[in-house]
């Protein structure tokens, strides 16, 4: 597969996954939503690290470290995630997530990655597609019909 298809995928997963996790948040509250993902997304991975043979545990401490302190962001980025999901609009709550991505460009472009100027203008679109997701909500427009 492609780096593009697997993209995809994840953006489609992910999708999925916040659509399920507002819900969750609003049912069980933000920290045992986080837990419950966190913890079914650890035992899935886990269980496919042992039946693909590739091994658990990393030898390189600089790849133990990295690891800790990417665990660290991504926990502390997921109870803020699930506490909005539980307090906010999914319309509105999940785009402004979405953009982490554009986030993780300009940090390279920062780090000293070299950025295409097709790049640098999907990046100005992300920001001005936030702005525009976070201006206050009329009560027209789209309505989906409860079940």
């Amino acid at each position: 597969m492609s780096g593009v298809t697997l993209g995809l995928l994840a953006a489609l997963a992910w999708g999925f996954a916040d659509y399920l996790a507002q819900p969750a948040s609003r049912r069980m509250g933000a920290m045992r939503a986080s837990f419950a993902a966190q913890g079914f997304g650890a035992v899935a991975l886990l269980l496919f690290l042992l039946l693909t043979g590739t091994g658990l545990f990393p030898t390189d401490a600089v790849a133990w470290a990295w690891a800790l302190g990417a665990s660290t962001l991504m926990t502390a980025g997921g109870l803020a995630f699930y506490q909005s999901l539980g307090l906010g609009q999914l319309a509105v709550v999940a785009p402004i997530m979405g953009s982490y991505g554009a986030v993780t460009t300009a940090l390279a472009w920062l780090g000293g990655e070299r950025l295409s100027l097709l790049t640098g203008l999907g990046l100005l679109g992300v920001l001005v597609a936030v702005a525009l997701v976070s201006l206050p909500q009329k009560t027209e427009g789209f309505q989906s019909t409860p079940a």
